[in-house]
C-alpha cells in the first residue's frame, strides 16, 4: 500500500511535468489525465505494449493509468513522451 501511495504521487508528478499532459488528483490506484488526441495516444501506447483504459466516453480526452511497480512506471512515462511528440 505504501509502495503504492509514492509511486502514485511520482508518477502524478512526472504528468504534471509533461507539457500537453494534465493529470487528474486521485487516491486511487490509478491516475487519470486528459491530454489532446487522446484515442491517438491510446493506440501508440497499446501498440508500444502498454495497457492503460480509454475513458474518453466518460472525460473527453482522458485516458487512466493503473499505478505499477517503478519499473512499469517509469516504461509508461518513456512510452508516453514519444506518443505525444
Amino acid at each position: 500500500m505504501i509502495f503504492t501511495i509514492g509511486e502514485r504521487m511520482r508518477l502524478f508528478s512526472a504528468l504534471q511535468a509533461l507539457g500537453g499532459v494534465t493529470p487528474f488528483p486521485t487516491r486511487a490506484n490509478f491516475v487519470a489525465f486528459r491530454v489532446a488526441n487522446a484515442k491517438r495516444v491510446f493506440d501508440d501506447l497499446h501498440a508500444a505494449g502498454i495497457l492503460i483504459r480509454d475513458i474518453t466516453a466518460a472525460v473527453p480526452d482522458a485516458l487512466r493509468v493503473s499505478i505499477g511497480t517503478t519499473e512499469q512506471n517509469d516504461r509508461f512515462l518513456e512510452a508516453l513522451r514519444h506518443a505525444i511528440r
